[in-house]
């Protein structure tokens, strides 16, 4: 996607890697699935806070797949026109092309449209969560809890969104 200024001149060319999922190859006996909150656990959560007169915080985590570590050895295939524009832009990396013009790569992060990507994320935020002094719920791994009965705050994760309550606005300022 071309990019340009306020003024109509040329600023630069921007674009995003997408992993063709459906091209993956199958491995069999790999879950990936990712967990999601169950409805009544955030009608429930919503009902504490309302009941409570608890602040609730939505929060939409932008590009949160890019932010999820792959702990495996994952390799892709580049496409002959990002492998000629990466070879274009740094030409020392021509040693990379393969017989048919593309070059693997070996993959850090998650990218959108691989098929393991949300439950990455949700392995990489869980024990974010987990670090900071989170507990799971035992029922639900998509419900976080952390304090006391003075100080509690809840998180719900829902894909990449998360829904966050608390006893009070302090405590959701710390972890927001």
């Amino acid at each position: 996607k071309e990019k340009f200024n306020a003024d109509g001149t040329y600023q630069k060319l921007k674009a995003r890697l997408v992993a063709a999922g459906n091209m993956q190859a199958q491995v069999e006996q790999v879950d990936v699935s990712a967990p999601t909150a169950a409805v009544t656990t955030l009608f429930t959560i919503a009902a504490i806070a309302a009941a409570n007169a608890h602040t609730v915080i939505s929060v939409d985590i932008t590009g949160a797949y890019l932010n999820a570590d792959i702990d495996e050895h994952l390799p892709m295939v580049l496409d002959k026109t990002t492998s000629r524009i990466l070879v274009g832009m740094k030409p020392d990396l021509k040693k990379f092309l393969g017989l048919r013009g593309s070059i693997r790569v070996r993959l850090l992060k998650a990218l959108y449209g691989l098929k393991q990507s949300a439950k990455l994320w949700y392995h990489t935020l869980s024990r974010h969560l987990i670090r900071i002094g989170f507990q799971v719920n035992q029922q639900d791994t998509c419900l976080f809890w952390k304090g006391s009965v003075e100080h509690r705050v809840y998180v719900v994760v829902y894909v990449d969104d998360l829904l966050i309550t608390g006893t009070t606005k302090s405590d959701l300022d710390d972890l927001v």
